[in-house]
């Protein structure tokens, strides 16, 4: 009886293991079939003498970023086969054919000019443009905004502009304002002297660039989502992108415009300029990724160009000063979150209040953001990182304070920055919420698809 049973269970494991074998082997027998010809290994890619000559130079790492920029000179130069995806079978001109810096601009030169304003006076980003193209001159389906073909003719086009020696003409030379005396009260008071500092904007994206401006320095007051004024959180961009998003070892946004796209680190993947503003929405504003198709993604894009422009920033050159320096204890003394709780006590209680949840007293014409707890950066953002942190209150804090003239220690802002962390902060709300999320998500598209649209047009 037993050995009977023995006999019959072994039959089944045999079954058993037969089908997951099989299933094994089909499994791998797809996958070699799906990722054969795909290159994942940084150097190894479609060979192209066209690509080799035009790229040259920046090919000399052989990495991710590398790998993006020569799928983009693939797509550029061989476009019907590389977009087979979107476009029908058949002869089709490739994208050089026609931006050969004689019909039309080339991909570098266009590349400095948007956002832009098009013929129909709508506010498009490249992202778009490049939309609109297959629609009108491939007849295709225009691929996503956050597909891999669009990303990689980003990272050709600004690659491209880089080897010119470009920078970007988001303002037309010689435009004049199209502002009148009633735009430019609209302008919020720290926008209006940036704007005496720096020119007030010409042309047609003027009106785009005050706004991006308005949204970096009062960022609540100007968000056009639904939970424009709602959503609990005392964030402004300013708060972490000083002097309206333009001082150096504090995140100017200019120079995010010059070096992105490019390959962020601590991620690993491919970080537009526009995927890179919505995480900050996301993460240091605690708030929603708003979908690229957002409108303030377009406006934010217009003032950092124009700022580019401004400061003659040339395309893909890494200016001195960018980004928040990291600020690591080098001395080996360690961080005390006791001795940092010393230092918010004598240096930035005052304008920050009790335990970090931000001030009550306008100063400098602005709020003091709230620098922990729930209504601060989540822990996500790029500046929760101590050292991050650190490094930001070394180079900018208390007011006044530079990376070359700082008020406080380099011991003291990495204590602080300890403190600050201790004392707690959000975690990621887009993890957290996804019924408001989606009903975010939606509501962007309801109101993008009344307002935007595709009208068919063959040069944007």
């Amino acid at each position: 009886m037993h050995s009977t049973r023995f006999t019959r269970v072994k039959k089944i494991l045999k079954h058993h293991y037969l089908t997951m074998a099989a299933a094994l082997i089909a499994t791998g027998s797809i996958g070699y079939i799906t990722i054969n010809g795909i290159d994942f290994v940084p150097g190894n890619k479609i060979p192209s003498a066209v690509c080799e000559t035009d790229l040259g130079e920046e090919l000399g790492r052989h990495g991710h970023s590398e790998e993006f920029v020569w799928k983009g000179c693939l797509i550029a130069n061989d476009t019907a086969r590389m977009l087979s995806r979107f476009i029908p079978k058949g002869q089709h001109p490739d994208c050089v054919d026609c931006h050969d810096g004689k019909q039309n601009k080339t991909l570098a030169r266009l590349w400095t000019e948007f956002p832009k304003i098009d013929r129909h006076g709508e506010a498009i980003d490249m992202a778009t443009a490049i939309r609109r193209e297959v629609i009108a001159r491939y007849k295709g389906i225009p691929p996503n905004k956050a597909d891999n073909t669009v990303t990689s003719l980003y990272f050709y086009m600004a690659a491209k502009a880089k080897q010119d020696n470009l920078y970007f003409e988001i303002e037309p030379p010689g435009a004049q304002t199209t502002l009148g005396d009633v735009d430019k009260k609209l302008a919020e008071p720290r926008c209006a002297e940036k704007f005496d500092e720096k020119g007030w904007p010409a042309g047609s994206p003027a009106k785009h660039v005050v706004e991006g401006c308005n949204l970096i320095v009062n960022t609540r007051a100007h968000m056009r989502g639904p939970i424009a004024g709602s959503w609990p959180t005392g964030m402004n961009c300013e708060s972490c992108h000083r002097h309206a998003g333009d001082l150096v070892n504090a995140s100017s946004i200019a120079h995010g415009a010059v070096v992105l796209p490019h390959m962020m680190t601590s991620m690993n993947q491919p970080v537009r300029f526009d995927r890179r503003i919505l995480m900050c929405f996301a993460r240091s504003m605690n708030s929603f990724d708003l979908g690229l198709d957002a409108k303030e993604i377009v406006d934010l894009n217009f003032y950092a160009n124009w700022l580019a422009q401004k400061e003659h920033l040339p395309i893909g050159v890494v200016p001195e000063g960018r980004g928040i320096p990291l600020l690591y204890d080098t001395q080996g003394k360690g961080q005390s979150f006791l001795a940092g709780e010393l230092v918010y006590e004598t240096y930035c209680k005052a304008c920050h209040g009790f335990a970090g949840t931000g001030g009550r007293e306008w100063m400098n014409g602005a709020i003091p953001p709230p620098i922990a707890g729930p209504n601060s950066f989540n822990k996500t953002a790029s500046i929760s990182s101590p050292f991050r942190m650190a490094g930001f209150v070394h180079a900018n804090m208390p007011p006044g304070a530079t990376r070359e003239h700082p008020f406080l220690t380099e011991q003291q802002a990495l204590d602080v920055a300890a403190y600050l962390t201790q004392l707690g902060r959000a975690e990621d709300f887009t993890k957290k919420n996804p019924v408001q999320v989606f009903s975010n998500w939606i509501w962007i598209r309801i109101v993008n698809t009344i307002t935007v649209g595709l009208p068919k047009e063959s040069n944007p």
